[in-house]
Order: structure tokens, then sequence, then C-alpha cells
């Protein structure tokens, strides 16, 4: 008699055993500013977490995050961000887009003056713009902390497809060679 290995999963039963036909990676899925805004609509209609779960297509705990989540989201709705959107991890309050969006034009405005501009320039500017959007708006926004670290600065740079002067731009090596 022949026996079949199956492959195990972190010392438990072989997948063939218990019936699970997946791989051990889960795929993430981004949920649009639309479908949260649609599952705060239904939660404060009355309809329980997993009924919205199961019509939406969503698990339970995702619909529970959306909805301890709400004052954001719905903060971030009122801003200009399309209902298309779609966030993985996290939504920043109203004072840090806007401070992002005005950081970008400002940057824009340097480079067309000709003017260098520096990772460590943008995020003097960034905390400069965070402090003073975050006066004008008031003691709801105060609890906000903004560090303007290297993390955050990398992925404001991958938003806005920001090359600094001091950055090297991608050659084209058979132009170059021409």
């Amino acid at each position: 008699m022949k026996t079949v290995s199956h492959p195990q999963v972190s010392g438990k039963a072989p997948i063939g055993e218990i019936g699970l036909c997946r791989s051990t990676k889960w795929d993430r899925k981004s949920i649009t500013l639309h479908v949260k805004l649609e599952v705060l609509q239904r939660f404060e209609e009355g309809e329980k977490l997993m009924q919205i779960a199961w019509a939406l297509g969503l698990a339970t705990s995702t619909v529970a995050s959306i909805c301890v989540n709400k004052d954001k989201i719905q903060a971030n709705s009122r801003t200009t961000t399309p209902v298309s959107a779609t966030q993985l991890t996290c939504c920043w309050g109203m004072v840090m887009g806007h401070m992002e969006h005005l950081l970008s034009l400002w940057i824009e405005e340097q480079k067309q003056q000709n003017l260098p501009v520096s990772t460590l320039l943008i995020q003097d500017k960034a905390r400069r713009l965070f402090a003073q959007l975050q006066q004008e708006q008031g003691d709801g926004t105060q609890a906000e902390i903004f560090g303007a670290s290297n993390g955050w600065f990398a992925c404001f740079k991958a938003h806005h497809n920001v090359l600094l002067t001091d950055e090297p731009a991608v050659a084209d090596t058979q132009a170059a060679a021409q």
C-alpha cells in the first residue's frame, strides 16, 4: 500500500484531511470608501455585524473595525477624497490629508522655481504645515501627533511621485549611448 504525504500547516493536521484548499498566504482586500460608508449606514440602521458582513462579502472583524473607526472614516469622506479610493491600513485625519495636499503643491512650486528640494527640507516644511493646520482647526485635532518620520516620508514620496533634487533620476542608457 502506498502512502501519500500531505503538506503540513504549522504542525496541525494535513490540509487534505481537514478540507482546506487555500494557500498559506491570505490575499488582502482593499475596501473602497463607498463600501465603508455603506457599512456604517447599515450599522446605524440597526443591522447586525454578521448580517452586514455576509451581505457585503466581508469578514465580521473587518466590519467591526470599520465601525470602531467610524469617526475617522466619516471625517475622511468629508474631505476631497474620491469615493472610489481604497486604503489598506489606516485613515488619516483631515489635518494630515490637507497638510499632504498643501505640501505636494509647495514641492511643485519649488520645482517650478528651480529651487532645491531635499528630504530634510520637505520634512521640516511638513512639520510646520501640520502645526499650522492644527492651530487653525482647533481643539479636536490636538490629539494627532506628527513627526515627519522617514517612514512617513517614504510613503508620501511614493504616493505623490516626488523626485528630489539630491536623488539621481533613472537614466535612459540607450539615449545616453546615442
